[in-house]
């Protein structure tokens, strides 16, 4: 932020609620409920300043910056690492006894988090493909080959669908691009 903020450009760090220093309960945490969330930060950010507005975002920040700049004009670039590229491949929906008992419970540990249900099923909805081809901004989408969090596969046929993208395959990288061995 601060060699962004020293280029000139407006700059806004933020937590999705329930996570990190950010107030709130992850078991409200929700794919829509983020992308509102979201939204409600560009709004701050274009009553406070006039130029562009970029996201940059990483796993489900990565891909809740697409789903913003899917339905947001004012966003005129989106950067992402680890996104989520299909909500349903993720590691936890290839263990059916799993998303069963989360559907029974109506809550489920997912790293670390307790999250309701209606995350399930939000995700269940989602077609990121689909709504990814309505982004006419450029994208930059980065993702290590050995992401044990997010499929590398799902990301490049996500890149797939984009207008305006780049894929960026970061050989040998893990979920946070930190391990390149």
């Amino acid at each position: 932020a601060q060699l962004l903020s020293s280029l000139g450009l407006s700059v806004v760090r933020f937590d999705f609620a329930g996570r990190g220093a950010s107030e709130g309960d992850s078991r409200d945490i929700t794919p829509l409920g983020e992308r509102k969330d979201l939204l409600g930060v560009i709004d701050f950010v274009a009553a406070r300043s006039s130029g562009p507005i970029g996201l940059l975002g990483s796993s489900l920040g990565g891909a809740i910056s697409l789903m913003a700049a899917a339905v947001d004009d004012r966003v005129s670039a989106v950067a992402a690492w680890a996104a989520v590229g299909d909500f349903v491949r993720l590691p936890m929906w290839s263990h059916p006894a799993f998303v069963e008992q989360w559907r029974r419970q109506g809550m489920a540990e997912v790293e670390g988090h307790q999250l309701d249900v209606a995350f399930l099923e939000q995700a269940e909805q989602l077609d990121l493909a689909k709504l990814v081809e309505s982004i006419s901004v450029p994208v930059a989408l980065a993702h290590g080959s050995q992401d044990e969090v997010v499929p590398f596969d799902s990301v490049a046929i996500l890149a797939k669908h984009l207008a305006e993208g780049v894929f960026i395959p970061v050989e040998g990288a893990d979920h946070r691009l930190s391990d390149l061995t």
